[in-house]
């Protein structure tokens, strides 16, 4: 919504997120009716409907048919950060990304990788493990697993030129997982690898996703350096409690 509605929808989700996080309005504490906030803002009701159900959305209101729309119950702080394309990222500092193929084979899944992947010890996997650089300094290693059913081509990969996480996002675009992350000492091989110091940070993200068809990829990706770092925003989740 453009001009003077797409104001006034702004004014009325302002006022109504002020009003929540000043504790003026308390949680599942009911909200003014539509025709409140028509009457207060002059507003249509079209304009009123349209900035609660955003409201809704975000999860600052929970709307009940029939009973009124009433605030959500805040429950937790939830840090969100993108998952970028390292060379894209590299990219966007204006630095150059390169990259150097450690290792690019079909594998037979030991008791661990079964274990990381989620898979049957004695499957075939894809294991890629390579050297991402900026301006021509190594920065992250990146050691995956791949299902071959999802990307058969792996093999025929120029994976210095094309990343693993460009080609799994064009063939599984929708994906679910678990991540965790921890700061870790590299090994004597990651520092030859990373061309780094025992002692320089050291970040490792550990990464499964997988579709409702079977697993997808499992990853580790350490990073060294000023690249041992995550960014991103922090949101409060707002849900309907229970009764």
């Amino acid at each position: 919504m453009s001009g003077e509605g797409g104001g006034l929808r702004a004014r009325i989700t302002g006022h109504v997120i002020r009003q929540i996080l000043s504790g003026a309005w308390a949680s599942r504490e009911q909200v003014p009716s539509e025709s409140r906030f028509m009457a207060q803002f002059g507003a249509s009701r079209m304009t009123v409907h349209h900035a609660l159900r955003d409201l809704t959305i975000r999860g600052y209101l929970v709307r009940r048919k029939g009973a009124g729309t009433y605030v959500g119950s805040p429950q937790s702080y939830v840090s969100r950060y993108p998952n970028q394309d390292i060379a894209q990222a590299i990219g966007a500092r204006g630095g150059q990304h390169s990259a150097r193929v450690v290792r690019q084979e079909q594998v037979t899944a030991d008791a661990g990788m079964a274990g990381a992947f989620g898979c049957a010890a004695g499957d075939a996997l894809f294991h890629a493990m390579i050297v991402h650089c900026e301006d021509d300094r190594p920065v992250e290693l990146e050691d995956r697993l791949v299902s071959p059913a999802v990307l058969p081509e792996f093999l025929n990969l120029d994976l210095s030129r094309t990343t693993l996480f460009s080609s799994l996002m064009l063939s599984r675009p929708c994906r679910e997982g678990s991540e965790s992350i921890c700061p870790v000492r590299c090994t004597v091989q990651e520092q030859t690898m990373l061309a780094c110091d025992a002692g320089e940070p050291a970040l490792a993200i550990v990464r499964r996703t997988g579709s409702p068809d079977g697993p997808v990829t499992w990853v580790r990706l350490l990073r060294i350096g000023a690249h041992a770092r995550l960014e991103g925003s922090i949101a409060c989740t707002i849900v309907e409690a229970a009764g």
